[in-house]
């Protein structure tokens, strides 16, 4: 087993108008990844921000050599910005926080210290009751709803996991969209059997703003990936069948 010292991890943190909030994300992370004896290399994407956050991407970025910057001319998406810090990493293992600073440190800290431990690190939620009600019914029939239709018992689809960036970019079709992450999972875990261990993950008080998961542009984007990944596993399970 490699120590953390030995381990590679880019972060990667999209941000869409984060002005208030992107540098606490950024030095969040510097911290974390120091006390876990981690020395990331740091991407920060602006995902078409309108305000101050292209320039604090940049003025972060001039800090170090160890972090870079990727500007969108305009928004493409949570999975969009994923795949750009994809492409623009170089580590062995790829991990992406939310520029908004809702991850904790001390969360942030735990998932880096156990990297290297599985193939998978698989944060979930510990701290519900700071969501919104509603926020946690969603989360609650999807996640259950992932389980039943992929044979899983994961906690939590949706988090800040810690994955090998070789086997993440081998991917064809990552949805843009929400659900870009539960995609990648089930492809690893019930395709790929890659190993995974689940952390436990506080989140802050969630900033009181609009979402835009429940637009149904991005409820239809969910329920386009999921169906799509359901008929790719059932394909790959006949193939399978057929080769015994």
């Amino acid at each position: 087993m490699r120590t953390n010292a030995n381990i590679g991890v880019s972060v990667i943190i999209p941000a869409l108008n984060e002005e208030a909030h992107l540098e606490d994300a950024f030095r969040s992370v510097q911290n974390a990844a120091e006390a876990a004896g981690v020395d990331p290399e740091i991407v920060i994407i602006n995902d078409g921000s309108r305000d101050e956050t292209p320039s604090i991407a940049n003025r972060l970025a001039r800090e170090s050599k160890r972090v870079r910057v990727i500007h969108h001319s305009r928004n493409r998406g949570f999975g969009a910005s994923y795949r750009s810090g994809l492409k623009e990493a170089s580590e062995d293992l790829v991990l992406m926080i939310p520029g908004d600073n809702e991850i904790l440190q001390s969360s942030i800290k735990n998932i880096l210290a156990v990297a290297g431990e599985a193939d998978l690190i698989i944060p979930y939620t510990s701290n519900t009751e700071v969501r919104n009600p509603i926020r946690r019914i969603v989360s609650g029939v999807f996640t259950s709803a992932m389980n039943f239709f992929f044979g899983l018992k994961l906690q939590y689809y949706n988090g800040p996991c810690l994955l090998p960036r070789s086997a993440v970019m081998r991917m064809r079709g990552i949805s843009p969209g929400f659900a870009y992450m539960a995609q990648i999972l089930v492809r690893l875990i019930v395709i790929k059997k890659m190993t995974y261990r689940e952390v436990p993950m506080r989140i802050a008080t969630p900033k009181k703003r609009k979402t835009k998961a429940f637009a149904m542009k991005n409820v239809l984007n969910v329920i386009f990936a999921v169906t799509s990944l359901w008929w790719e596993v059932q394909l790959k399970r006949f193939s399978w069948k057929k080769r015994k």
